[in-house]
């Protein structure tokens, strides 16, 4: 992906150097991953103040110069931006070929996507390309694309329908996405109750607002209503809480906290690596009043006809 380098990006870069750091002993101190150290330099990406306060403290950045570094690097970004007015559509993965994209150029995309928003991703969490252009292809209709003005991807979620074995290791807290492959996926094309397993909701840090969130949202529960109505009912639906954001959106829709996981990390309020979170939302057998279905009345409506 093509970027700028922006007056933060290029200061954080060089105090690193001046201070004989490698971006991995440097994300240590800071509570960050190498691949989040990475994209402040590389990708010009503003860091949360969390991080902000622990970068000052290392590279020895007095609190004035590292306001006017984010001040002149936010100020380039919005006059760089040709995207003055916003509008934003959800489609599903067919629509990339319109775009000019095959099944694997979309897959760089949200990969570069997740690397932009999942601060604490593991190569382990992430999967591989390879596998994930498998899977994307296969489960097509399994996935919606966020596009910006006709032209932009800017967000996406993605699940897959898990065999039970497959669910009842993601749900114990086992690493398991380098293992998602065809032979422990289902399809979902006959009536019968299946499990998924939520795997991303992203949305890059400028297009991140209720707005997004809600059209990203309402494109998936209408999608597992529609599949409702077709016979095929989602019985329970995992996800992992990579990010603080993601585990408020877990307590938000009523998932509940299963237990943390066993290998996967995520980024604390004060910045330090700790466990992500493994959450389920069962929506079989149906209870009327359970708070999903509060929020989602079509999703009520397609799950009182079964």
């Amino acid at each position: 992906m093509a970027t700028e380098k922006t007056p933060l990006s290029r200061e954080i870069y060089a105090k690193r150097k001046s201070n004989g750091l490698t971006q991995e002993e440097l994300a240590r101190r800071v509570g960050a991953t190498a691949r989040t150290v990475g994209r402040w330099e590389n990708l010009g990406i503003v860091p949360q103040v969390h991080h902000i306060i622990a970068l000052r403290r290392e590279l020895q950045i007095g609190i004035d110069d590292f306001e006017e570094l984010i001040r002149i690097s936010v100020q380039k970004s919005e006059t760089t931006d040709v995207h003055n007015s916003k509008s934003y559509e959800v489609h599903d993965f067919s629509h990339c070929f319109q775009m000019g994209l095959d099944f694997d150029s979309l897959t760089t995309r949200l990969i570069d996507l997740d690397d932009e928003t999942i601060e604490s991703i593991s190569d382990d969490a992430q999967g591989s390309h390879k596998q994930w252009v498998q899977l994307h292809e296969l489960l097509a209709d399994c996935g919606r694309i966020l596009v910006r003005n006709h032209s932009d991807i800017v967000g996406y979620w993605f699940f897959i329908p898990v065999k039970e074995e497959a669910y009842n290791q993601i749900i114990s807290g086992k690493s398991f996405n380098s293992k998602l492959s065809a032979k422990n996926t289902q399809l979902l094309g006959l009536p019968g109750r299946y499990k998924l397993y939520f795997l991303d909701l992203s949305v890059i840090l400028s297009d991140r607002n209720y707005k997004t969130r809600v059209l990203l949202l309402n494109a998936f529960f209408e999608q597992i209503s529609g599949l409702a109505d077709a016979g095929i009912v989602i019985e329970s639906i995992c996800a992992i809480a990579y990010s603080m954001e993601g585990e408020k959106l877990c307590e938000g829709l009523g998932f509940e906290f299963l237990k943390n996981h066993e290998s996967y990390e995520r980024v604390s309020i004060e910045g330090q690596l700790e466990p992500a979170k493994v959450y389920e939302l069962k929506l079989w057998p149906y209870d009327k009043d359970q708070r999903i279905f509060q929020q989602w009345p079509t999703l009520k409506k397609a799950y009182a006809r079964i």
